[in-house]
C-alpha cells in the first residue's frame, strides 16, 4: 500500500490526535519546513511553512505573513528558498524564479530564467552576496521511453536580480535534486539526482572541478529495500573533498559522508527519513533531526551520535552559536532557537502568534495577501485580541527528560508532550506531496 492510499486516514488521525486546527485551503497540515537567517544579520528570520512564508526582523519576537500568492506558486509547492546578504528573499518554484525586494512585499520574476523549473537555491558565497540557482527542467523533443532534461547551474553575482547562465548542461538523462557549492573553493560543484535510463532508476551524484565547464558523474548506491532519493545536506565549510547527502524513502533514510570529493561514501547515521542536517561554522559538530528519532548530535572527528533532544524536527538551520529547529507546536513550537547544541530550545515562534500579512506600501503584491488571510486565520486557529499568556517554559527535551525552564513563548510543554507518530505521518504527508509533485512536473512538463 503507497502512502498516497493511507493518506487521507492518516490526515484524520494527526488532526485527531493534535487537535490540529483545520488545514488551509490546499488540503495540508500546517507546518513549518525550512528555517532561514540572513546573511550578516541573524536578527532577520524567515521561515518556510505549508501555508505561504513567514517573516520576522526582531529575531522571533514577531512574525508576518506572506501568502502563497504574493510569491507567484500555490498547492503543495515548498518553493526552495536562499536569502541575498541585502535582503532579497530568493524562490525556487516549478515556473521559473521569484525575487523579493528587500521588505519582501513585492516579486519580481527573472526573465533570463523564465518559465523553467528551478529545483535548488543556494548561497554561492558565505557572505551571502552572490547566489546559485540549479535548473533542470523535461525536454518535450526527447523520446517518451529515454526521457530527457535540461539542467544547469545559474548565478547571480553582487545583485539578486539578475542572473546568467554559469554552467554547461548537465548529463541529459539525470532528474536533478539538489546542490551546492564548496565555500572553500567557489569552482568545485556537487548535484545529486536520479536517472531513468532505460526504464531503471539509480541515485546519481555529479560534480565539477572546474564551476560547472565540465561534470563527472558516479553512480550513487541507494539502498533498494526503502531508498528513492539522495540530496547534498552540505558541504565542510573548510574542505571541499568532504561532503554530506542524506537519502529519503517512505519509511528510512540515511546520512552519509565522503571525504574524497564524492568518491566513496560511507553512512554515519540512518533512521527514519532525515528531514533535518546542520553543520557549525567551522564543521565540527553535526547534527541530524528526524520525526521518530528526534535530533541527534556528532562530532565529525568520529561521528559518534548522541540523541540531544527527543523533539521532532522537520528541519535545522545553524548560524553562529545558535540551532534553528522546526518542529510542531503541539510538541512546544513551531520554530524554536537553541544555544546549548540542541538540549533545549527557546520557542520562536507558535502558529497562532502570526500577526497577520506583512504591512507593505498600497499596490505591492504582497496586497493580494488580505484577503487570503480571513482563511488562513481560521485556518490557523489565530483569534483577535487574544491576551498575552506570559512567561511559560522553555522546551527541554533531552532523550531522558520532561523538564521545563523558563522563556517567553506561548504554550507549556513537557519532552513528552504527544506521542511522535503523529507527527512523522503529518511530516511525511507533506514530504511525500511534494516530491511527488516536483516528479511530475519534471517528467511531463
Amino acid at each position: 500500500m503507497s502512502l498516497f492510499s493511507r493518506a487521507p486516514a492518516a490526515f484524520a488521525l494527526v488532526c485527531a490526535a493534535l487537535v490540529c486546527a483545520p488545514a488551509r485551503a490546499n488540503g495540508r497540515f500546517p507546518a513549518t519546513n525550512q528555517f532561514l537567517t540572513r546573511p550578516g544579520d541573524a536578527s532577520h528570520l524567515a521561515l518556510r511553512t505549508t501555508f505561504g512564508l513567514l517573516r520576522s526582523d526582531n529575531a522571533g519576537v514577531t512574525w508576518d505573513w506572506v501568502c502563497e500568492r504574493a510569491v507567484g506558486y500555490a498547492g503543495t509547492e515548498d518553493p526552495a528558498l536562499v536569502w541575498h546578504r541585502d535582503g532579497e528573499l530568493v524562490a525556487g518554484l516549478f515556473d521559473g524564479l521569484a525575487v523579493a525586494d528587500a521588505n519582501t512585499c513585492s516579486w519580481a520574476r527573472d526573465a533570463a530564467i523564465d518559465k523553467q523549473v528551478v529545483v535548488d537555491v543556494s548561497m554561492a558565497n558565505a557572505e551571502g552576496s552572490s547566489l546559485d540557482a540549479l535548473t533542470g527542467s523535461y525536454d518535450p523533443t526527447s523520446p517518451s521511453v529515454d526521457p530527457g532534461y535540461i539542467s544547469a547551474i545559474w548565478s547571480t553575482v553582487g545583485d539578486a536580480q539578475a542572473w546568467t547562465q554559469t554552467s554547461t548542461l548537465l548529463p541529459r538523462d539525470v532528474i536533478v535534486e539538489s546542490f551546492d557549492r564548496a565555500a572553500s573553493d567557489p569552482q568545485r560543484l556537487y548535484v545529486t539526482g536520479e536517472s531513468e535510463s532505460g526504464g531503471v532508476r539509480s541515485g546519481v551524484f555529479v560534480r565539477s572541478r572546474d564551476g560547472g565547464q565540465t561534470w563527472e558523474r558516479k553512480a550513487f548506491d541507494l539502498d533498494p529495500t526503502g531508498e528513492h532519493s539522495v540530496f547534498l545536506a552540505a558541504i565542510d565549510p573548510r574542505r571541499a573533498d568532504r561532503l554530506y547527502v542524506r537519502t529519503s524513502g517512505s519509511d528510512a533514510g540515511r546520512v552519509l559522508v565522503s571525504d574524497d570529493a564524492g568518491e566513496t561514501f560511507r553512512a554515519i547515521w540512518s533512521g527514519s527519513p532525515p528531514q533535518g542536517f546542520a553543520l557549525d561554522d567551522d564543521g565540527s559538530n553535526v547534527w541530524v533531526g528526524a520525526f521518530q528519532e528526534g535530533l541527534a548530535r556528532a562530532s565529525t572527528t568520529d561521528f559518534a551520535f548522541t540523541t540531544v533532544n527527543t523533539v521532532p524536527i522537520g528541519c535545522l538551520h545553524h548560524a553562529g552559536s545558535a540551532l534553528f529547529a522546526c518542529s510542531l507546536d503541539a510538541y512546544g513550537f513551531a520554530a524554536g532557537r537553541s544555544d546549548d547544541g540542541g538540549h533545549s530550545f527557546e520557542p520562536l515562534l507558535h502558529l497562532t502568534n502570526i500577526r497577520g500579512p506583512r504591512e507593505c506600501a498600497a499596490g505591492a503584491g504582497q496586497a493580494v495577501c488580505a484577503v487570503d488571510w480571513l482563511l488562513a486565520k481560521s485556518s490557523l486557529g489565530i483569534q483577535d485580541d487574544v491576551p498575552d499568556a506570559g512567561a511559560v517554559p522553555m522546551f527541554d527535551g533531552g532523550a531522558n527528560s520532561s523538564s521545563a525552564s523558563t522563556s517567553t513563548c506561548g504554550c507549556r510543554v513537557t519532552g513528552r508532550a504527544a506521542p511522535k507518530r503523529n507527527a512523522t505521518v503529518a511530516w511525511l504527508l507533506a514530504g511525500a506531496t511534494v516530491a511527488f509533485v516536483r516528479r511530475r512536473r519534471r517528467t511531463t512538463s
